[in-house]
């Protein structure tokens, strides 16, 4: 999960952090900020998504590493395949994957996910971003330090609902002077493609950008664990 999430995401929010340092530093330039330039150094933080190499690493040094769905066989027993592993201990660690909301017109419209929205390639134009909580706000920052015009929707009344009031407030003064449109207790009732875009309906209002990206939360992956 490193590699779709906490190591790309830094690797793409460094730059333009660095940028605005500068940029807020008396006596300093203001450096250019290119994703095609940050794009590389993240291939290759992510491993391009390639695995191989970390297996080689664990099996180096004496790990037995199978490729494929495990579920449980039954008390000290995972099943991979034909393959039945005998164990006094079983961890669960297989990640979680992102809470998709029963939004109508959702799938037919097409969405990102932070796994998209962090291996990009190209920035797009403009963006809406359901979900006020730490990747929703990552990625409104990220993606607006590079030139995107972002909308970030976020169901309650305050972002990053789990934290200290303060720091709510902190961060929607910092998103706000950096141009994102944060619009809070903002309800979506449904979701349409337009054009090449999609349209966001809250109550009173519509959203139309590029891409649109669900980042209300994850799931804990265990549906075929036989739990």
């Amino acid at each position: 999960m490193a590699h779709l999430a906490c190591i790309p995401s830094k690797t793409l929010l460094r730059p333009g952090e660095v940028v605005d340092e500068a940029v807020r530093t008396a006596g300093t330039g203001s450096p250019s900020l290119g994703l095609d330039k940050v794009v590389p150094y993240r291939d290759e933080m992510i491993r391009h998504l390639d695995d191989s190499g970390q297996v080689k690493e664990y099996e180096d040094q004496g790990v037995t590493v199978f490729r494929g769905v495990g579920s449980l066989g039954g008390p000290y027993t995972v099943v991979v395949g034909d393959q039945t592993i005998e164990s006094e201990r079983i961890v669960i660690a297989t990640g979680s994957d992102p809470l998709i909301p029963p939004i109508d017109g959702l799938e037919r419209a097409g969405y990102w996910t932070n796994r998209e929205a962090t291996t990009l390639k190209k920035v797009p134009a403009s963006v809406t971003i359901m979900g006020g909580g730490p990747v929703g706000v990552e990625l409104a920052q990220m993606l607006r330090r590079f030139g995107s015009e972002v909308h970030l929707l976020e169901a309650g009344e305050r972002l990053l609902g789990r934290e200290d009031e303060r720091v709510s407030e902190l961060l929607l003064e910092g998103l706000s002077d950096a141009d994102v449109d944060v619009r809070l207790g903002a309800e979506v009732s449904s979701v349409s493609a337009a054009g090449n875009g999609r349209t966001v309906r809250l109550a009173d209002q519509e959203v139309t950008a590029d891409e649109l990206i669900i980042a209300i939360g994850h799931k804990p992956r265990l549906g075929e664990l036989s739990l």
